[in-house]
């Protein structure tokens, strides 16, 4: 794969794939999209709900830390203290 140079906007769109990705992963364990119905139910009977809901509160968490990271890039700042 060649190399691609990272400039502002780039990085900003690249985050905000991530973050939509973090928010597709929330949406697939917790109802059917229109494409796959039957998935909340297969996954019921395999899958015990505290795991589904660990899942989804872990791509919460992606979301916000995420949305951090972007509005960061959008103030143009620089991370001089640590995320917690």
């Amino acid at each position: 794969m060649k190399p691609v140079a990272i400039n502002h906007t780039h990085l900003l769109k690249r985050m905000m794939e991530l973050r939509d990705w973090a928010e597709y992963i929330e949406m697939s364990v917790t109802k059917d999209q229109s494409y796959e119905v039957g998935k909340q139910k297969l996954l019921s009977e395999f899958v015990e709900p505290r795991l589904l809901q660990d899942v989804q509160a872990r791509a919460r968490v992606l979301q916000v830390g995420i949305n951090r990271v972007i509005e960061r890039l959008k103030q143009g700042a620089v991370n001089t203290d640590p995320v917690r």
